[in-house]
């Protein structure tokens, strides 16, 4: 079906070319839900031809986008419905908070769901990495413990899907989106 995608950066070209600590990457993923509430979707539905509704809007990212896809999930389900971390864990509890805490990490993720009332909103998360990926073994036990703590009570709402041998490089991006769009919006 046709679709638009939209493909925002938080990174200024200071940003890319400085030495940054992942940590400095990590503020900025923690404050870009703002930017898409306030700034990006308003524009894009603005600008463009949209069904401007949670149901037909996704976000995703890879990585650090993967970071802020969680973010996303914490501060706007009323404006999506559908989600995609690659390679990338929740860090609303600290860096990398999904491996060291995943327990703690799926409460709090569904605290802030039902903090910003949306308990009852339909949610699908789409993640994937692959087992040879830097980012594994954190978003790895982050989702079977959702998985453990019923975040699939809806056989839709979460799915993983781990590419055997994948590294966190381009080539597995494009096989996982390749995979997810043709179910994203089912």
């Amino acid at each position: 079906e046709p679709m638009i995608i939209v493909t925002p950066s938080f990174y200024d070209t200071a940003f890319q070319s400085s030495e940054h600590s992942i940590q400095e990457a990590g503020e900025l993923t923690s404050v870009f839900h703002q930017e898409f509430r306030n700034a990006l979707v308003p524009y894009i539905d603005s600008h463009f031809r949209t069904v401007a509704d949670r149901s037909h809007r996704a976000f995703g990212g890879f990585s650090m986008g993967g970071v802020t896809t969680w973010r996303i999930l914490e501060n706007c389900l009323d404006l999506v419905e559908h989600f995609m971390p690659l390679s990338g864990d929740s860090w609303i509890i600290e860096e990398k908070g999904g491996s060291t805490f995943p327990e703690k990490t799926s409460e709090m993720l569904k605290k802030a769901i039902e903090k910003n009332g949306n308990s009852s909103l339909r949610y699908n998360i789409f993640a994937a990495t692959g087992n040879q990926d830097i980012a594994f073994p954190a978003l790895d036990a982050q989702i079977k413990t959702m998985f453990a703590d019923n975040w699939n009570k809806d056989p839709s709402s979460l799915r993983y899907f781990t590419w055997e041998e994948g590294t966190h490089c381009y080539q597995y991006i494009n096989q996982y989106i390749y995979n997810i769009l043709p179910v994203l919006f089912i």
